[in-house]
This record gives C-alpha cells, structure tokens and sequence, in this order.
C-alpha cells in the first residue's frame, strides 16, 4: 500500500493563506475595528454626564460675542464622542474612544469629568465605565467580522 500526496494542493493551500494574511491591511483591520466598537461608543454615550443648557456668560462679561455659549453648552460632550482609528509605531490599526478635540469641540475639558479636581470631588470615569462593560462584546464583534473576512478571501481564491 502506498500513500500517495498531492503537494499541489498544499502548495495552493499556502497561497490562500498568504493572500488571507495580507488581506488584514490597515484600511481593512480599520473597518472591522470602527464596526466593532459602535457598542462601547453607545455605552460612553449612556454613561456620559450631562451639564446645564446653554449660559452666555462669558460672551456678555468679556464683550466679545465670538465666545459666548461655545464651550459651556450642556451636552456637548455626549455629541462629540466618536470613534477614531489611528495607527501605532508598527503600522497597526489602533480604535480610540473618546471626546473630539478639534475646534469648536469639547474634548479638552474630558479630564474635568473623569478626573477629581478642586470643583469635582467624586471623578466619573464613563469613558473607563464604557470600556469594561463592553470589551468583551468588541472583542467578540472584531473576532467575528475579521472570520468573515478570511472566509470571503479564501472563498475567492478557491474560485
């Protein structure tokens, strides 16, 4: 009895995998990531504190009507929460959740809240709150899309 093996197929099985494994770059592994973490960016929205409404006080004191309104608003940081992918030393796609901090956002003042300081002796962390009640489910989404990748890549080259 002789055992015959066809290295044909193993050597196209290889393949696959190669091209399974240069399917996960940066812009792929950014996709998967930003679809996976929408359930921890809807937990630090329920959990994030909401201020007082609207105050223009340091518009009409400072005489300067540019300023008034745009950092003190109530609620502001529950609407510049947001997902952002950014990538590491090594090229790898990282998911950052947090409070926008470009222009005309609140995220600069994030610390205020999650961090005790003279005016808030009790921090509320919701953005630490948000990722420990959701890890596992961001975890298991990333997992979950990233199969479905690989299967669609292997199914195509199978063709």
């Amino acid at each position: 009895m002789a055992i015959r093996i066809d290295a044909q197929q193993l050597a196209q099985f290889d393949k696959d995998l190669a091209k399974a494994g240069r399917a996960f770059d940066y812009n792929v592994t950014a996709t998967i990531l930003r679809k996976s973490g929408k359930p921890m960016l809807a937990a630090a929205m329920t959990l994030v504190p909401i201020g007082s409404t609207f105050r223009y006080e340091r518009g009409r004191n400072s005489g300067d009507s540019s300023v008034g309104g745009t950092y003190d608003r109530g609620g502001a940081t529950r609407r510049d929460l947001r997902l952002k992918v950014v990538s590491d030393a090594q090229g790898n796609a990282v998911l950052l959740v947090g409070v926008n901090k470009n222009r005309g956002h609140v995220g600069w003042r994030t610390h205020l809240i999650t961090r005790a300081n003279k005016n808030r002796r009790t921090p509320n962390d919701f953005l630490g709150k948000a990722e420990s009640q959701t890890i596992d489910i961001v975890i298991n989404s990333f997992g979950t899309d990233a199969q479905e990748v690989i299967r669609r890549i292997l199914k195509r080259a199978a063709r």
